[in-house]
């Protein structure tokens, strides 16, 4: 279970962080 948290952790992360970024960067372009 361990190993499974330690894969599947940054998969479900990594996407939200890149559209909060992505949401982030459009911000600031309008701005």
């Amino acid at each position: 279970m361990i190993e499974f948290q330690e894969i599947w952790t940054p998969l479900l992360i990594g996407p939200f962080l890149w559209l909060a970024g992505l949401a982030g960067m459009g911000s600031v372009a309008y701005v």
